[in-house]
């Protein structure tokens, strides 16, 4: 007994009690067994300016011609529901293999055992703002007019990846691709032909490589790794600095043509962005880069992460950000897992003990930075923020072949659910994901990728999300939606959406051996690679805000047995946090320029209730005066005040989602903390007002879960999405907070009005209100159209009817007078727009852009978050944008035309 005691202690290090499965059920291995893909995908793939001809990175080598290359996306051929809700596989894509280019014809380098990888660049957009009368890709061909034409640069990498002698060179190769029956399903490419006298050489750098790299749409700035390669520059101050580096750029002076290889020639790290007055052109210079706990980087430090994409206008970089074993050894070099694993087959051998040598040396675990993306830029303020949802599917490097693929016990067994031991399995490939039947697929999980909003006129490529600013985004095994709306609006305080914070190593004593970004799941490492103790440390989760207008707390404290999931599981979209009925989560609200007790405030938060039937009422929400929310059973919420009074808020239990299911909580706290009203999955339930104040929040200590001074249960089952909000927000985004969409609804055959028809009449006179008072009519009844049954809890599947409508924009963009052909009206005073948009932002986020038009609409060149851009050139097919749109095949001028010429807006 005690031998098999010690035994279970050997293999897994696990302390923490093991959560009820969640209620929304993931493949989060992302690849099936027989190696097609899970869900429907978009190669996260180099492209054009216009997002089509795109490049694979990685898999050209010197002497052979088999290596990957060009392919064509083709929106076109997704005409039905939206690309993320296809049946599984890649859709877009035109050829079923890469159109290879030959490396010889790319570079001519001497260096023989070479490392390479290449990415388009496009740089047509430098020259060419809607008035210049210049040649844009794509472009009528001269010898074809119906077929597309591209002038391209290829930029290739080749670097000799010898840590003694390191050696990486950039060579550039102009190409010429034609495009047959462009815009349409059948878009294929006809041919790529090689132009000028040869590949170019441009920069020889003392590099270990330059992964990855990518160049802005203008074609002026080049990004990519270093791969932690010593590198010596001057800063703008004239003092030098030599360490190692990961995340680099270069850009190109004013002397060079866009996409000059030749004008790459001083490199300098991604922190420096800020410093140098070459760069502020570009979003990713606003503000200095702050770790994911607010701590500022230093211009001359390295920013501890991995893997860069910048988007196309230099706006935002994603990254990923740490390695995290699921293995480890001990001091003395004995083998642990991190969670009790056993193989899920007979088939491998993933039961085998290897010495520490043997891991490393074999790579069992590749043992950098690959896991856990995040993005840092404008639209962050500079703060960096690990990405929530599945692509971010699992926490560990676990290689793509069958050898290393295993299960590990990470729920309580269900009954039918299954025994609580999960596969785990795809955190790490550098090979085919899909093998011989995805041969088109990216080869390696850690690339990323976005057509932002490139193809938002078509219907089935727009993002589902209800809120203001989203893309489609992609790594090299899944695609997903994320907003950005959490980070641009300035009021938010705290976002908790179950990813672990993490801190720069700037900021926290490690050893010297570990000098990496410490994400605070609890597991303490010894070194960088493979050495560890356990889940011995406190465990912190990241606080997703990124306002500069408040003190923000820096993170989050877990008590009582929380974990991290290891698995993008638990939550509503991705991670969620799991409360046993004891455990809690904790902050502090700093002390700020204002007082709280002033100010309005929302909370909101998702909660899969798993408490056992016996508990009656359960502590949620303990605010910083003592006064509580408490969720008693399925039909009811508890509001205990300071002195202990309370106030029982009913409400009908048909629209509470019942067991193992999510549901939403909001709580807006006004009028000086004498107004309190409760909703539930973004509709009003109740409101609460006296006259003097029931709730002073002040600085002080928030809880999430089981108070130790309450004679309460805490709440049991899973949380995500924790938010606390400055102000009263309008109907339509409490909505969005539940992941929902209002709909208005006359129809009392409709099941929306019979939904809505459950809520107090109130709840409906609040909403009409607001849009009676802009001037539109009101509804019969409304509801919050969510729907968390999806794997990524989005409100897919509404259908808009003559008496049943989306109202959003009448909430949201009142101004009536958004058409093609007038000036864009005044959105000065707008307050939704005023959220994000602030008379000290910079970029494009200053108070400018809502600024009355001074030209008609199509003339425009400010742009809303998710507008498609501004051009389309080229051919245009019949009916490219619906019926009559155009009357006829187009043949569109070099420069291209507005595409609002075409889409009449209303």
């Amino acid at each position: 007994m005690i031998l098999a005691l010690l035994r279970i202690l050997f293999l897994s290090t696990q302390i923490f009690a093991l959560p009820e499965y969640p209620s929304i059920e993931r493949n989060n291995e992302l690849i099936k067994s027989d190696g097609s893909l899970e869900y429907s995908y978009i190669p996260s793939r180099r492209t054009t300016g216009d997002g089509r001809v795109n490049i694979s990175m990685g898999g050209i080598h010197l002497f052979s011609n088999q290596g990957r290359g060009l392919n064509l996306f083709v929106p076109e051929k997704v005409t039905s529901n939206n690309v993320l809700e296809t049946t599984p596989g890649i859709h877009i894509q035109a050829h079923p293999v890469d159109i290879p280019l030959n490396p010889l014809e790319l570079s001519q380098s001497g260096i023989l055992t070479s490392k390479r990888m290449q990415t388009i660049c496009d740089g047509t957009k430098a020259a060419l703002p809607y008035f210049v009368k210049t040649r844009r890709n794509p472009y009528v061909c001269p010898d074809d007019n119906s077929k597309d034409c591209y002038d391209l640069n290829v930029i290739t990498k080749v670097s000799n990846s010898d840590p003694n002698n390191p050696i990486t060179e950039l060579w550039g190769r102009e190409i010429l691709v034609k495009v047959s029956n462009p815009k349409t399903k059948d878009a294929r490419i006809h041919s790529v032909s090689y132009m000028g006298q040869g590949p170019v050489l441009g920069a020889t750098l003392p590099f270990y490589s330059f992964f990855e790299p990518l160049v802005t749409d203008d074609g002026k700035l080049l990004v990519g790794r270093a791969s932690q390669s010593f590198h010596t520059w001057t800063d703008h101050l004239g003092v030098q600095h030599t360490k190692r580096y990961d995340l680099m750029y270069s850009k190109i002076d004013s002397s060079y043509l866009p996409c000059d290889v030749t004008g790459f020639k001083d490199f300098y790290p991604i922190a420096f962005a800020n410093k140098d007055p070459e760069m502020q052109e570009y979003g990713i210079a606003k503000y200095p880069i702050r770790d994911p706990e607010g701590n500022v980087i230093p211009h001359s430090e390295d920013l501890k992460v991995t893997y860069p994409w910048i988007d196309r206008d230099g706006d935002n970089i994603f990254f990923t950000s740490r390695y995290n074993g699921f293995h480890y050894f001990d001091n003395s070099g004995r083998m642990h897992t991190r969670y009790p694993k056993r193989c899920y087959d007979n088939k491998n051998n993933c039961n085998l003990t290897y010495d520490e040598n043997q891991f490393i040396t074999q790579d069992v675990e590749p043992s950098w930075g690959y896991s856990n993306f995040g993005y840092f830029g404008l639209w962050s303020l500079g703060k960096m923020v690990l990405i929530d949802g599945m692509i971010n599917h699992t926490d560990y490097n676990v290689r793509r072949e069958e050898q290393y693929k295993w299960q590990a016990k990470i729920f309580e067994k269900h009954d039918t659910k299954g025994d609580g031991w999960l596969n785990f399995g795809n955190g790490r490939n550098l090979g085919n994901p899909g093998g011989p039947s995805l041969p088109y697929a990216v080869t390696n999980f850690q690339f990323f990728g976005s057509l932002e909003s490139l193809f938002n006129y078509h219907d089935h490529m727009k993002p589902v999300s209800p809120r203001d600013v989203n893309w489609i985004i992609n790594s090299g095994i899944h695609s997903q939606e994320i907003s950005f709306d959490r980070q641009l609006d300035y009021r938010y305080m705290v976002h908790i959406d179950g990813n672990a914070s993490m801190t720069h190593p700037r900021f926290y004593p490690h050893p010297q051996q570990y000098s990496m970004m410490k994400y605070h799941d609890g597991f303490k490492f010894n070194n960088h690679r493979t050495r560890g103790e356990g889940f011995v440390e406190p465990v912190y989760f990241q606080n997703a805000a990124a306002s500069l207008e408040f003190n923000l707390p820096s993170r989050i404290n877990a008590s009582q047995n929380i974990r991290v999931e290891p698995m993008a599981h638990g939550g509503i979209n991705g991670k969620g946090i799991w409360l046993d009925g004891e455990s809690f989560l904790d902050f502090e609200l700093p002390a700020q320029t204002f007082e709280y007790s002033k100010k309005s405030w929302y909370f909101g938060i998702y909660l899969d209730n798993r408490a056992n039937r016996d508990v009656t009422t359960q502590d949620v929400i303990t605010l910083t005066d003592k006064s509580k929310i408490l969720l008693s059973g399925n039909d009811s919420l508890l509001f205990v005040n300071s002195k202990n009074q309370v106030k029982r808020f009913r409400f009908n239990p048909g629209i509470w989602n019942g067991s193992e299911k999510f549901n939403h909580l909001g709580i807006q706290i006004s009028d000086f903390g004498s107004s309190l009203t409760l909703y539930v999955n973004g509709m009003e339930i109740g409101k609460l007002t006296s006259r003097s104040a029931i709730i002073k929040l002040s600085s002080g200590r928030i809880i999430i879960g089981k108070n130790e001074r309450s004679p309460n249960a805490g709440f049991r089952g899973w949380i995500d999405d924790f938010v606390m909000m400055m102000g009263n927000p309008s109907p339509e985004l409490k909505c969005n907070e539940a992941n929902g969409f209002l709909v208005g609804s006359n129809d009392r055959y409709s099941s929306s009005y019979s939904l809505g028809a459950l809520y107090p009449i109130e709840s409906h006179e609040s909403i009409s209100k607001v849009l009676s008072n802009e001037g539109f009519e009101t509804f019969e009844k409304y509801i919050c159209y969510v729907n968390y049954a999806e794997r990524d809890g989005l409100p897919r599947g509404f259908v808009k009817s003559s008496r049943h409508e989306r109202i959003s924009e009448k909430i949201h963009f009142p101004e009536k007078d958004f058409k093609w052909n007038k000036a864009r009206p005044d959105s000065s005073q707008n307050k939704f727009c005023l959220s994000c948009h602030r008379k000290d932002r910079k970029g494009g986020l200053g108070l400018q852009a809502l600024e009355p038009g001074e030209v008609d609409l199509h003339n425009d060149v400010r742009r809303q978050p998710n507008a498609w851009p501004m051009f389309m050139s080229g051919n245009l097919p019949k009916n490219f944008y619906g019926d009559g749109m155009p009357m006829k095949n187009e043949k569109l001028p070099d420069n291209g035309i507005q595409i609002s010429d075409f889409f009449k807006w209303q």
